[in-house]
C-alpha cells in the first residue's frame, strides 16, 4: 500500500509518498509560493530517492488546487 502524505501551508504544500509494504520514501518534494503574486513565480521541486537529480518545474499555482493537480500529473 502506498500512502501520500501533505502538509500545506499558507503558501506551500510539502509532500512525501511512501510505499508502506517496503517502508520506503518513493517520492517527496514542496510546491512553494502558491497564490503570491497570483502564483505567476510558483515552482514545485521533488526528488526520487536513490536517485541524485533533484526536478524543479515552474508553474503557475494561484491556489492550493494547481500545486495537488502539478503534483499528481508529475507523478504520472
Amino acid at each position: 500500500m502506498d500512502i501520500l502524505v501533505l502538509n500545506a501551508g499558507s503558501s506551500s504544500l510539502k509532500f512525501q509518498l511512501f510505499d508502506m509494504k517496503n517502508q520506503k520514501v518513493i517520492a517527496k518534494g514542496m510546491c512553494e509560493r502558491i497564490g503570491t503574486n497570483n502564483g505567476a513565480d510558483a515552482y514545485m521541486g521533488y526528488k526520487v530517492p536513490g536517485n541524485d537529480l533533484k526536478e524543479t518545474i515552474s508553474k503557475a499555482m494561484p491556489t492550493h488546487k494547481e500545486a495537488i493537480e502539478l503534483m499528481l500529473n508529475t507523478a504520472r
